[in-house]
């Protein structure tokens, strides 16, 4: 939990917040609040679909997110997007 506590507030809280409540602008976006219990619904409730908008920058729809959200394939490894979604679960 320690690790992925620490890429978020590395890479995710300057626009998603320290904690995960989003709301901040970015360019013409708003960054989504990844906090519990909304972030499990917008995803269906799956962790691929998840790991897919971190790594690739789709959405649960398979469209691209806005062009503010960094797409971090080739710069997190699957272990560091999984430690990020396994912190992302603690937050409430």
């Amino acid at each position: 939990m320690a690790t992925g506590q620490q890429l978020y507030q590395t890479d995710c809280a300057r626009c998603h917040g320290e904690n995960g409540a989003g709301g901040i602008k970015v360019d013409t976006a708003v960054a989504a609040d990844l906090r519990q219990p909304q972030l499990g619904p917008m995803y269906g409730n799956d962790p691929a679909r998840l790991r897919r908008a971190i790594i690739e920058g789709l959405d649960q729809d398979g469209k691209p997110l806005d062009v503010a959200m960094p797409r971090w394939n080739g710069v997190l490894s699957e272990s560091q997007v999984g430690d990020i979604i396994a912190y992302l679960q603690t937050l409430r």
